[in-house]
């Protein structure tokens, strides 16, 4: 009897022992923003916002946002890659039960994001906390390029 209660206690502790682990392993390889599935978690408010803008300004953000990729690495090192081609390097760890990732900037920036999704090829975060931020994107949908 004490044999089957043990079993079926580490049934129970396995999950939460590699849960972790399992984030991380999603988190590892190359994201680009899915520009598309951002727009889509924006408040109807700011997707009129986003409306009013003129064709210029909406290509612009669109090219700006859909060039962004990141690389999350096994060694908690990651690169951020800019529509233009610049290229910014850090470290990156889970936080609050891996409910959120913190990322430092070589530069001295920090920024904690929630994570709102993580599957093998979505990740959602949400980037602005404040509901009354003016920002149009609280939300980045980020879709798996490679994983390594």
């Amino acid at each position: 009897m004490y044999k089957n209660i043990v079993i079926i206690i580490c049934l129970f502790a396995v999950p939460e022992l590699t849960h972790g682990q399992d984030r991380e392993q999603l988190l590892k390889g190359h994201w680009q923003i899915n520009f598309e599935e951002a727009l889509d978690l924006v408040t109807p408010a700011r997707g009129l916002q986003y409306d009013s803008l003129n064709t210029i300004a909406q290509d612009q953000m669109r090219a700006n946002m859909a060039g962004q990729r990141f690389e999350f690495r096994a060694d908690h090192g990651f690169t951020a890659f800019t529509h233009d081609g610049k290229s910014y390097m850090g470290t990156w760890e889970l936080l609050s039960e891996e409910s959120q990732i913190k990322l430092s900037y070589d530069q001295g920036a920090e920024f904690t994001q929630s994570i709102e999704r993580l599957e093998p090829d979505v990740l959602v975060l949400k980037v602005v906390e404040d509901e009354t931020s003016p920002a149009l994107f609280h939300y980045l949908h980020l879709t798996l390029i490679h994983r390594p």
